[in-house]
């Protein structure tokens, strides 16, 4: 049973990344049924996670915060840190969705800072994406552009690919900011950011507080 419900997981995962999202939904929800039936209990942690991630992504957000609420104190109790972080990510996503600005801020952060301890650069891409979807929210298009730039440096640099379901997220991000910056200014700041590569996204992010110029706020 375990080993089933993992392999169904995975699928899940390679349908998401196709952006299959409501194959992806159902391959979780039969590998979450699994792992609860026989208590897997990291399993579970695991699937609720994913789970209210692909629901976000569909716009079930009262179902994504059900699951996003059970999943964290059970992750958090196995200690399964970086899994921590995902969820937390989630959360700030599904508050992003809701219109809270502020409180999505602070989810984003605190995954950010797991993430940046643990030096998991994949999750970084992630958390870049998200914070420019935030600056984007928030009027700050340089920002935002530096930050898909960030991005794109970390997948260059652990290769990874920009999966189907991650460029159709992303797409009406960039055209958005190239309408508002224009093709080349967007090109130009997007450039700036290419240069900051792991190490320097965190505290990037961290000086946008004060303006719209990471790279000039930024000190290193």
């Amino acid at each position: 049973a375990r080993a089933i419900a993992t392999i169904l997981n995975n699928l899940g995962d390679l349908a998401m990344n196709e952006g299959d999202d409501p194959r992806s939904l159902a391959l979780y929800e039969e590998s979450l049924s699994i792992r609860r039936q026989h208590g897997i209990i990291r399993g579970i942690g695991v699937s609720l996670s994913n789970l209210s991630g692909v629901l976000i992504r569909l716009g079930e957000l009262e179902r994504a915060r059900e699951y996003a609420e059970e999943c964290v104190p059970i992750l958090r109790k196995l200690g399964e840190t970086s899994r921590v972080a995902d969820a937390l990510h989630n959360r700030g996503l599904l508050e992003f969705r809701e219109g809270r600005l502020e409180e999505a801020r602070g989810s984003l952060s605190t995954a950010l800072e797991i993430r940046r301890d643990l030096v998991d650069r994949h999750g970084l891409i992630h958390s870049c994406e998200a914070f420019s979807h935030l600056a984007a929210a928030t009027a700050r298009p340089r920002l935002a552009a530096q930050l898909l730039g960030a991005a794109e440096g970390i997948r260059t640099e652990v290769k990874l690919i920009l999966h189907p379901g991650n460029q159709r997220e992303l797409g009406p991000l960039i055209e958005s900011l190239r309408q508002t910056l224009g093709h080349e200014p967007y090109e130009a700041e997007r450039t700036r950011g290419l240069g900051l590569g792991w190490h320097g996204a965190v505290p990037a992010i961290a000086a946008w507080n004060t303006d719209d110029d990471v790279l000039t706020n930024w000190q290193g």
